[in-house]
């Protein structure tokens, strides 16, 4: 996930050094924009969701419609019959790789008893598209300028 995140901005950055060579305030003035605007929101993100899901386990059997999730904290069996909602929480821009954190994404699953796990990108591959198929549910989508968990 932060691999476009360095090559962009190695990109970026080598281009502005070929532009402006070493004129220090110009210099320092366009880094701290990438830095505020896009390098900073990406590594918080990535932090977020890495400790969400930090030694987490989560097992989907669909012939059973079976879910397990397994934390530190917490050791979570359902039935997909007891999903109340699915809720998709992306960013603006995503796909278009114009900011780092546009493929950053999660998912919140509340089950009838209000119990409630938060599945990040960084835990399933191609989050979207794998979930939705193995659950068999269409989640409810919402887009926020920055997807940070809360």
């Amino acid at each position: 996930m932060l691999l476009p995140l360095v090559l962009k901005n190695t990109i970026a950055l080598g281009l502005i050094f070929y532009i402006f060579g070493t004129e220090t305030h110009a210099l320092i003035i366009i880094f701290l924009l990438f830095f505020l605007l896009d390098i900073l929101p990406t590594v918080i993100l990535h932090i977020q969701y890495l400790f969400k899901n930090w030694n987490s386990e989560l097992s989907l059997n669909k012939e059973k419609r079976k879910l397990a999730y397994v934390s530190s904290t917490e050791n979570l069996e359902y039935s997909f019959d007891e999903i109340l909602s699915v809720h998709h929480f992306a960013s603006y821009g995503g796909g278009t790789r114009v900011y780092s954190f546009g493929e950053y994404r999660y998912f919140k699953i509340i089950f009838k008893d209000n119990k409630q796990i938060i599945i990040t990108c960084l835990m399933i591959n191609n989050i979207k598209m794998t979930l939705e198929k193995l659950l068999d549910i269409v989640p409810e989508k919402w887009l926020r300028i920055i997807a940070f968990i809360y």
